[in-house]
């Protein structure tokens, strides 16, 4: 059955009338009881990055992945300074020296080594704002399934066509996202949409990327990115608005 179909049938179903089902309340609170129920649902929560962290296949490919995130992170902003989000005595004399792409190359892998032998010196203050957005480096939780990036998963190759994308919020925040489509599709193909904006604090663009891979896979186009503040957009705008909650 066509994947929309099966939509359509499901959408269907939530409104043919069903006998209301009773979700009890549980134990009052507080109480012992409550405190006992409580403990147990956290602790669901944590089987899934358990076993992750427990998984040594995954925390090799998650270290490989953070680190190509971290180089990009700090390529981007050395190839364009206007994004620099962070400060450091490295990175300033980085911006400063390599003036061609062979001394930059060098300079580059020169600055990895000392961000791994001492991951402190990599960032301080933001140049633009007071405090650096959160996850900006896409390293280490921030990065999301390491198994889903370009290069690893033939999605990229074979179903889909990602575009990276900049644009600017309402407060002229600069915002850095994606753009996914099935591959071959066109402009005037009249696909279906839809933009995936992330939770309020720590869950950049790369935590969304299994949903827009699965919507891609049903025809649809997708875009997301990252909201000022998180991620790789703008932390602050031109009048000094903030990001994440920081507004609130």
């Amino acid at each position: 059955m066509h994947a929309r179909l099966r939509h359509l049938l499901s959408c269907a179903a939530l409104l043919i009338p069903a006998t209301a089902i009773a979700i009890p309340e549980g134990p009052a609170y507080p109480s012992a009881a409550w405190t006992q129920r409580e403990a147990a649902n956290y602790a669901i929560t944590l089987q899934g990055p358990i076993e992750e962290v427990s998984n040594p296949a995954f925390l090799q490919r998650l270290t490989a992945q953070s680190a190509a995130n971290l180089q990009s992170y700090i390529l981007r902003d050395v190839t364009d300074p206007s994004w620099l989000a962070v400060s450091s005595p490295v990175i300033t004399g980085l911006v400063a020296s390599a003036t061609a792409p062979a001394s930059a190359a060098t300079a580059l892998q020169n600055l990895i080594g000392q961000i791994q032998a001492n991951p402190a010196s990599a960032v301080s203050l933001p140049l633009n704002a007071g405090v650096l957005p959160l996850c900006a480096t896409w390293a280490g939780p921030c990065a999301g399934d390491p198994f889903l990036y370009p290069g690893t998963d033939s999605f990229y190759t074979d179903q889909a066509e990602v575009t990276p994308v900049v644009f600017y919020d309402d407060g002229c925040a600069r915002l850095s996202g994606r753009v996914w489509a099935p591959k071959g599709s066109k402009a005037g193909d009249n696909l279906p949409g839809v933009v995936i904006e992330n939770g309020s604090i720590e869950a950049p663009e790369p935590l969304y990327w299994w949903m827009a891979k699965l919507l891609v896979q049903n025809g649809y186009t997708v875009m997301t990115f990252d909201p000022r503040g998180q991620g790789r957009s703008d932390q602050e705008t031109p009048t000094g608005g903030q990001g994440t909650n920081l507004n609130s």
